[in-house]
């Protein structure tokens, strides 16, 4: 049993936007009162084992639950990469499990003496996006006009842990594409995919959100709107990375075709759509060439990634999991207690197979049926080498 004086009751609140619950609901189904939860949740009643050891058995969280925190990764403003129809509830959990695993990754990198990321500040480097963008690809050995072979893995060797898919629930699958904590209190950032996303998508997700690391760290309110320059900075930074100038100049002109865009998106590994978007701010094609280009797009139906040509390998994260191994051997038992959390979101997000012990017990009212969803975790994605290939996995 844990000592009293080491469980914090403002968890009650991390549990509840798991969970996707109010604590009303979490009280009724607990047997406690809404003035009790709330009481133990701001600190003026404490928290007894027994309600913890109560709270634990019935949402299939660890004990440790309870005992894990930091305060600084909680009051991190998160920055998502989301759609307009994204509902709240969708945000708040996804904000709650990126600040888990951020707080896992912060330690384990720690602790296993991974480097941290460190980006200049210099700023007259930071005031040029495209200048930015072209010194990652240097420090990610990346040739002036080459395609990026693996985005995640130029990440992270910067420090920059990844997760390809955050949520084993699903949901809507594109409300919230991207999501992540940038913040000055830590050098061990994490960018996450909510959920497993078409390879094109991932990469520029997973560079769009680098970016807040690089220029947007502790925010004083949340991004609202897309039109945000913030917002659009990050998209520009995303483009040039994955897609150099010189590259659009020497193969995009005003009467490009729609389907020409192909090639460069077997090459590059970014969506047609991107593309287009990158040849316009660039001025290489025309607003109304632009616009007659994604009316296209919408009749071929190829505006949702799913449905476009050319398929874009995903990617396979290495960091978090190398960082955890080290200090759990990745065993279940030792991965529930190290990180507070049910081994098999951990394991997830390793995209390792759950172990059988891991799973929820039957009595266990599993989280999906709370939130109306399909019960179970989702497969995870198989591993796609990249090695000589290039982003569509054609040689390079």
């Amino acid at each position: 049993m844990i000592p009293q004086d080491q469980l914090v009751g403002g968890r009650i609140k991390a549990l509840c936007e798991l969970l996707g619950v109010s604590r009303v609901r979490l009280a009724e189904m607990v047997g406690m009162s809404p003035a009790q939860v709330s009481k133990i949740e701001n600190g003026s009643q404490r928290m007894s084992p027994d309600i913890a050891a109560t709270l634990a058995r019935r949402y299939n969280v660890p004990l440790d639950f309870f005992v894990h925190h930091d305060p600084l990764t909680e009051a991190v403003v998160p920055t998502f990469r989301r759609k307009a129809r994204a509902r709240v509830a969708e945000q708040k959990r996804a904000a709650r499990l990126v600040r888990e695993a951020a707080r896992v990754f912060s330690r384990a990198s720690t602790e296993s003496n991974y480097r941290p990321f460190e980006f200049t500040r210099d700023p007259d480097l930071l005031d040029d996006v495209e200048q930015v963008a072209t010194e990652v690809r240097r420090a990610g050995g990346i040739g002036p006009e080459d395609p990026v072979p693996n985005v995640t893995r130029i990440l992270e060797r910067q420090g920059i842990a990844v997760i390809n898919g955050l949520d084993p629930e699903g949901g809507d699958a594109d409300a919230v594409t991207g999501i992540s904590l940038p913040t000055t209190h830590s050098q061990r950032p994490l960018v996450a995919i909510v959920n497993s996303a078409p390879g094109a998508v991932a990469r520029f997700t997973l560079a769009h959100e680098a970016a807040h690391h690089i220029w947007d760290n502790d925010l004083a309110s949340p991004m609202t709107s897309t039109k945000d320059y913030r917002e659009k900075r990050a998209h520009r930074f995303a483009g040039t990375l994955l897609l150099p100038e010189k590259v659009v100049r020497k193969r995009i002109t005003e009467g490009t075709t729609l389907r020409s865009y192909l090639p460069i998106k077997a090459d590059y590994g970014l969506s047609v759509g991107s593309i287009i978007f990158r040849a316009r701010d660039l001025g290489v094609i025309s607003p109304d060439r632009a616009r007659s280009l994604q009316i296209q797009l919408s009749s071929l139906g190829w505006r949702d990634p799913e449905t476009e040509p050319v398929e874009v390998a995903s990617e396979r994260p290495l960091l978090l999991k190398q960082a955890l191994s080290r200090v759990t051997q990745l065993n279940g038992m030792a991965l529930a207690r190290y990180t507070g959390l049910p081994a098999h979101l951990v394991r997830y997000w390793m995209q390792l197979d759950p172990e059988p012990h891991d799973a929820p017990a039957a009595e266990v009212i599993e989280l999906s049926a709370l939130r109306r969803r399909k019960p179970g975790l989702a497969p995870c994605p198989k591993e796609e080498g990249q090695g000589p290939t290039g982003p569509s996995g054609r040689a390079t």
